[in-house]
Parts: C-alpha cells; sequence; structure tokens
C-alpha cells in the first residue's frame, strides 16, 4: 500500500509541476510583456525654384521671385514607386539669410495658396506653419525688391540670399 501511495504522490507531484510550469508560462508572456509598434512614416519635401541671378536697384525698380514648395508627400512618376504619404504633422518655419546686411533690398513672402503675406520677424524667419497628414501642397513666393527707403551710402554691391526651411515633427502629446 505504501508503495501505492509513493507512486500516486510522485505521479501527483510530476503533473502538479508539469501543471505549474505550464501555467507559469502563461503568466510569465503577460508579466514580461510583448509590445508591437508601429512607427509612422515622416514625409517632408522642400522644393526650390531654380538659382535667380540679375540686377536689382533704385534706377531699374527691378524686382525677383522665387519659389518654395513644401510637400507631405512624394507622388513619383514611375509606376514602380508607390505615392507615400507623410503620416506625423510638422512644423516648419522658413527663414531668409542674406549675405549682408548693407544692401537695401525689401523680403515679402506670400502663401500662394492663400494670396497672404507672411510677417517675417527682425531675423528674417517666420512664425511655425504646420502640415499635417492629409495631402498638402504648399506654395510661397519670396520677392526681392529695392528698399527705396533705405538711405544708407554704405552700401555692398553683391547679395546672397540663402533660404532655410526647418521642419520638425509636431508634439501632439
Amino acid at each position: 500500500m505504501e508503495k501505492k501511495f509513493k507512486y500516486l504522490f510522485f505521479m501527483f507531484f510530476i503533473l502538479l509541476i508539469s501543471f505549474t510550469n505550464i501555467t507559469l508560462a502563461n503568466y510569465k508572456s503577460i508579466i514580461y510583456g510583448k509590445a508591437k509598434t508601429n512607427l509612422k512614416k515622416p514625409v517632408f519635401i522642400v522644393e526650390y525654384s531654380d538659382i535667380v541671378q540679375g540686377q536689382i536697384s533704385s534706377k531699374t525698380n527691378n524686382y525677383f521671385e522665387s519659389y518654395i514648395n513644401v510637400l507631405n508627400y512624394i507622388n513619383k512618376d514611375d509606376l514602380d514607386e508607390i505615392k507615400k504619404l507623410n503620416e506625423i504633422d510638422f512644423e516648419y518655419t522658413i527663414k531668409i539669410i542674406p549675405s549682408t546686411n548693407n544692401f537695401p533690398v525689401k523680403y515679402k513672402l506670400i502663401d500662394i495658396n492663400n494670396g497672404q503675406e507672411i510677417a517675417l520677424d527682425s531675423n528674417l524667419e517666420s512664425e511655425k506653419i504646420t502640415i499635417g497628414n492629409m495631402e498638402e501642397k504648399n506654395i510661397y513666393k519670396l520677392i526681392l525688391e529695392w528698399d527705396t527707403e533705405n538711405n544708407n551710402q554704405n552700401l555692398d554691391t553683391n547679395l546672397d540670399v540663402e533660404i532655410l526651411v526647418k521642419g520638425v515633427q509636431k508634439n501632439n502629446g
């Protein structure tokens, strides 16, 4: 009888250990956890018009225009390329960086989509502009024209202008 009892106890003990390991294995995955992450794809494209060269003076009253496009999608003409759309919101600014401050020129930045002039601060930088995750193409026109109100006699003869578009992912939290 004692032998049967030992045998049953041993079998019960083996079953108990097996059952406990299976049960603990289920809890182990819950305790340690698993996470699945889907990263959103950023698409932020800036296109510039061709380099503009010419002469601006008080005599000719010439002005120059340059276009800037900000897109949140890629649309290739190739059939192999799938259209890629931005999945997150971006905030960006447009900054004009002249090579000199001793050239009498006025800068105007116009939003072509709504015809509004965008205010530039003293550093020639726009406010933050948001572009979302719906297909958007923001078109801007930068106009450089002679500043007739500038009476500075110590002027530079050349001006190069850099356009910097700085975009960062918008914090939605």
